[in-house]
């Protein structure tokens, strides 16, 4: 693609002159020629890859329109070419921001000044990219370094907080049994410190588990089994183990089946998981697509969160039901909830 000159000269012989120059001298371009102060804004709408301008034109100027490329922010080599130029004035157009100067006298020197001035041009557009970029890349380091001290400060909450909840069970179970070894209780304080350490080693096995799956997660190595599942076993499963937990603080724990069908029998209504029936061997409409250990896990996790929150005597209830042909679990509890 040919280069574009835009030339501010109002003698058409000195226009040709110059093109002739430069297209002697192997420079290849669209040469634009303009005489007068507003065809020179207008023009400067349009890309251009170099300005020559005369020094002295009838009602304008050189330095005018250098001031003008300067003003609109263009960065665009600006060659004086003039016949009446003298030494001072040639210095001050440096000074004023051209690139160079060319004597009409001395067209000669015309292609080798382009051909400097192009040079430097696409070194400085290059270096701007570089400074660009260079910023870019800063840019996307401090983000990154901002977001490796967030994980690191999330690291370390989570190492903190799994401390405690890895403490915690131990305490009990270590206390407990440290207590049935160097004591003797009678049956009722005995049978309960045991609850206490199967509840409290349940929850450190439970623990064991999820981290082992944040570790799978991680590497990408967790395996979902998808196959037709009953939603029933999954939660009355997460309900028994996390029973002890909820008779430790006395809180009624009940789940709930509503439209649940028997074989070749009526609709039951209210089904309460601690009348002690087999709902697992029930057919039942609340059949999914469904990893059955991890459905458990997700239902354990949430009745498990309900106990924790919910004051001694409170109450926790499951319930599972059919809405708009999907299957519903609902866990509510009588803690104060989260403040909205």
């Amino acid at each position: 693609m040919p280069l574009r000159f835009l030339l501010l000269e109002d003698s058409l012989l000195d226009a040709e002159l110059i093109h002739a120059n430069l297209t002697a001298g192997g420079i290849v371009c669209e040469l634009v020629q303009v005489t007068s102060r507003t065809e020179f804004k207008t023009a400067l709408t349009e890309k251009f890859d170099l300005i020559l301008a005369d020094y002295s034109l009838p009602g304008f100027d050189g330095m005018a329109a250098l001031q003008i490329s300067q003003d609109l922010g263009l960065d665009i080599p600006f060659i004086f070419v003039t016949a009446t130029l003298g030494e001072e004035l040639a210095i001050e157009t440096l000074k004023s921001g051209a690139t160079d100067y060319v004597l009409k006298q001395r067209l000669e020197r015309l292609v080798h000044s382009v051909q400097r001035a192009l040079r430097e041009a696409e070194e400085r557009r290059l270096y701007q990219q570089a400074q660009q970029a260079l910023q870019a890349s800063e840019t996307q380091l401090r983000a990154q370094t901002v977001q490796l001290q967030e994980a690191n400060q999330l690291k370390d909450q989570f190492l903190a907080i799994l401390s405690h909840e890895l403490r915690s069970p131990l305490n009990a179970i270590l206390g407990w049994s440290k207590l049935l070894r160097t004591r003797k209780f009678d049956e009722i304080t005995f049978n309960r410190a045991l609850e206490i350490i199967e509840r409290n080693a349940t929850l450190q096995t439970k623990l064991i588990e999820d981290l082992l799956d944040i570790s799978r997660i991680i590497r990408g190595k967790l395996t979902l089994d998808s196959l037709p599942t009953n939603l029933i076993p999954p939660i009355t499963g997460a309900i028994d183990n996390i029973r002890l937990a909820a008779e430790a603080k006395s809180i009624d724990l009940q789940f709930v089946v509503l439209d649940f069908e028997q074989d070749d029998s009526p609709l039951y209504l209210n089904h309460i998981y601690s009348e002690q029936k087999d709902l697992g061997s029930k057919k039942s409409n609340f059949r999914v697509s469904g990893d059955a250990n991890r459905l458990q896990q997700i239902f354990w996790n949430l009745i498990s969160n309900a106990i924790k929150f919910t004051p001694a005597g409170g109450q926790v209830d499951i319930c599972l039901e059919e809405v708009a042909s999907c299957a519903q679990i609902t866990v509510r509890d009588t803690g104060k909830g989260i403040p909205q």
